[in-house]
């Protein structure tokens, strides 16, 4: 071989390996594809019944996937949060899985369940991941990088344990004195407030790698002060900080008795495992000793001098109560409106009543109408009434004529406004009435006054109430 041969083929070679060097140098190794993903932490997942819902896969640097590439190599991805846009109006909360210790965030993923399977149902479920695990496909590390996604599937245990209230029970303080008294009663939660006061509420629970229930106890103590937004507030919280949620029930309308009462409320929390509400019914035991007490409401006629009131007072089982039990300040009222009268138990009864005293209050108002007879008359009644004097008139504007079918003025009602001209007449013969019928009547009169600020027409006390028949 002649010399300008050698040259040529070794020239040759030289740019053939050149040329392989090259193409060894800038030809890009096959990607690092996902080919399987495990759930790698050390809870369990948990889930909804009767969906694909997990509700503790989303646990910042604690949930995890380990995910094995074609090359061998395994990448640990970590449930992260981070704020996308931070600062811009499009400023939103990233969620996804990455890849721990690589701050590359189009590289997350988020598993979806696989729908074609059968719903969560109580207890263990195999559950069926789909994972979109992005990789990068092509230009690693420069600007014209390609993204794209290796679709895994993944089996992951799922416990569904249904947590829900068992039992309530109302844990009163030592010195706690309910203001609870005989007769109807509307109770809420409100009704047991108080320093020391507790509710206990006894859950199921079913803890990782447990095959049977076990119980845990929350309790709701008493508190009050300001809320988080600075409002005044009050009720029962987990260890009596305001800032948890509260517990709350029911009310209920009562009618205690003197003594011992057993109270059921029902407690009721939505569940969010069963889709549905949990109601508990629950017995508060009450010793109800003490009494309520209330006035009747007393209207004098008016005579332009004191009127000193005299009254009626009950008890919450309505017993008429002896005037030696209480004691109030006689006011010095003589003008026509209402006024209130601050009645007091004497020291040796105030044990036997919630409150040591309450508010009473009596009219004065425009001469009460005297009724000396009513007639039936055809399919008409006359009411015939004691005439009144110039100086009473002064103080009448109207008077009201109620008649009815029943004693409590309820069935076929009828009522008649009287003027000046009527009031003189002393008598007023109502028509259109029914044939042969048994009516009741009563009167009242009334006086537009004003009384601190306010118009309105004062009343006077009710007629006792009397009967005629029509023909």
């Amino acid at each position: 071989m002649n010399m300008k041969k050698k040259i040529w083929i070794v020239l040759m070679a030289a740019v053939m390996l050149f040329t392989l060097m090259s193409v060894s140098a800038y030809a890009e190794e096959d990607p690092a594809v996902p080919v399987k993903a495990e759930w790698s932490s050390l809870f369990t997942l948990r889930g909804v019944i009767g969906t694909h819902q997990l509700h503790n896969l989303e646990t910042p640097d604690i949930a995890t996937f380990d995910v094995e590439f074609s090359d061998g190599t395994t990448k640990h991805y970590v449930y992260k949060e981070f704020v996308r846009d931070k600062g811009t109006p499009g400023e939103y909360i990233e969620q996804a899985f990455y890849p721990e210790g690589e701050d590359i965030e189009e590289l997350g993923f988020y598993p979806e369940a696989y729908e074609a399977q059968d719903v969560l149902k109580e207890g263990m479920n195999k559950l069926t991941l789909q994972l979109k695990v992005p990789y990068v496909a092509s230009g690693k590390g420069t600007d014209e990088e390609v993204i794209d996604y290796a679709e895994l599937a993944t089996e992951v245990d799922v416990l569904c344990a249904v947590e829900k209230p068992l039992k309530v029970e109302f844990i009163p303080a030592a010195d706690f004195t309910p203001k609870w008294f005989i007769g109807i009663n509307w109770l809420t939660e409100a009704s047991f407030f108080g320093e020391g006061n507790a509710f206990k509420v006894t859950y199921q629970t079913l803890e990782d790698g447990a095959e049977e229930y076990s119980e845990y106890t929350t309790t709701y103590l008493y508190a009050k002060g300001k809320d988080a937004d600075g409002d005044d507030d009050e009720g029962f919280f987990p260890q009596g900080r305001m800032e948890f949620d509260r517990f709350e029930f029911e009310g209920k309308e009562v009618n205690l008795e003197r003594g011992m009462n057993e109270v059921e409320f029902e407690y009721s929390e939505y569940i969010t495992e069963l889709d549905d509400e949990v109601v508990v019914p629950f017995t508060v035991t009450m010793d109800v000793q003490k009494y309520d007490a209330y006035a009747d409401f007393p209207v004098y006629d008016y005579t332009g001098k004191v009127i000193s009131p005299k009254f009626k007072v009950y008890n919450s089982d309505d017993d008429l109560l002896s005037s030696k039990k209480y004691t109030f300040a006689a006011p010095k009222n003589k003008k026509m409106g209402w006024y209130d009268v601050e009645i007091t138990f004497k020291d040796e009864f105030k044990n036997d009543f919630i409150n040591p005293s309450f508010t009473a209050s009596y009219g004065i108002g425009p001469k009460m109408p005297v009724i000396k007879k009513v007639t039936g008359g055809k399919k008409s009644l006359t009411v015939v009434w004691k005439k009144l004097t110039k100086s009473q008139l002064k103080n009448v504007d109207v008077y009201v004529i109620d008649i009815a079918k029943d004693k409590n003025f309820m069935k076929a009602h009828k009522t008649y406004k009287l003027k000046s001209k009527d009031i003189k007449a002393g008598k007023k013969v109502l028509k259109k009435l029914s044939k042969g019928k048994k009516y009741y009547v009563q009167m009242y009169a009334l006086k537009k006054i004003k009384q601190n600020g306010t118009t309105f027409q004062m009343p006077s006390e009710f007629t006792k109430v009397k009967s005629a028949k029509t023909k």
